[in-house]
């Protein structure tokens, strides 16, 4: 009998940045300005409608103190 091993996911990339930004007590235009980016550009990678480009990704990543993979990977 085989057995399945299940991967047990946790939140997606775009969760991870959304809980972050409230972990930390940014608004959606205070996160955008942070990271260069316009204020629907954060929403729309909020939402995981559109990724970071690897620029962006790094600099996130360092704002939160994180490494890229804990966010994206």
């Amino acid at each position: 009998m085989a057995v399945k091993i299940s991967k047990v996911e946790g939140p997606s990339w775009n969760e991870r940045i959304r809980i972050l930004r409230v972990t930390n007590r940014l608004s959606q235009r205070e996160a955008a300005e942070a990271f260069g980016v316009n204020r629907r550009t954060f929403i729309r990678w909020e939402q995981g409608v559109n990724m970071p480009p690897e620029g962006s990704k790094h600099r996130i990543a360092k704002f939160f103190g994180k490494r890229v993979n804990e966010i994206w990977y």
